[in-house]
């Protein structure tokens, strides 16, 4: 069962990742949804600059870093969130992408090619520009519960039909091939 106002995050904490925009994106919905908490699941050379972001923010109590995890706890702490986060700027194939919407996390994400990618035009998820579109769609999501079930639905359907891993390495060679 999610759990009510969680957003997740799974990658590492690279430069491109933009990792700490997704704490700022947290900060801004906080506004509307103050019991909002964001997961972070990674490690990497922006672990401090997205832990000074959350100081600076005082975003402590709602945005946990949880470093490196096992698959299990990773796909434990997934299949719990509502909603998968990012923010990346660069990105190949988006595999925590296609894990988060197996499990029914309904992706908010930059709209990066990688992500147009993933979601093959279909209804699963939004693509966004910046921060505030981010936080607004999340916050639709989050507050219409039966229009982020249709979402969670629609991403599960499109895994099935498109990316299981069988059809994913076929997917990468193409993309390695490209």
């Amino acid at each position: 069962n999610k759990a009510p106002h969680s957003l997740i995050y799974i990658g590492r904490l690279a430069e491109f990742k933009e990792v700490s925009s997704l704490v700022e994106v947290a900060f801004i919905i906080k506004k509307e949804i103050p019991n909002i908490t964001l997961h972070i699941v990674g490690d990497g050379p922006k672990y401090g600059e997205v832990q000074k972001k959350i100081e600076e923010l005082k975003m402590s109590s709602n945005v946990i870093i949880h470093g490196y995890l096992t698959e299990r706890e990773k796909i434990n702490l997934l299949t719990g969130s509502a909603i998968y986060v990012s923010n990346s700027r660069l990105e190949g194939f988006g595999i925590p992408l296609v894990e988060a919407m197996a499990t029914g996390t309904v992706p908010v994400v930059s709209g990066i090619y990688a992500h147009r990618f993933v979601f093959q035009d279909a209804n699963v998820g939004y693509l966004v520009h910046n921060n505030e579109e981010m936080a607004a769609r999340i916050v639709e999501l989050l507050t219409n519960e039966p229009k982020r079930l249709q979402l969670a639905q629609n991403g599960r359907e499109l895994v099935k039909r498109k990316w299981t891993w069988a059809r994913v390495g076929e997917k990468y060679r193409e993309l390695l091939q490209a």
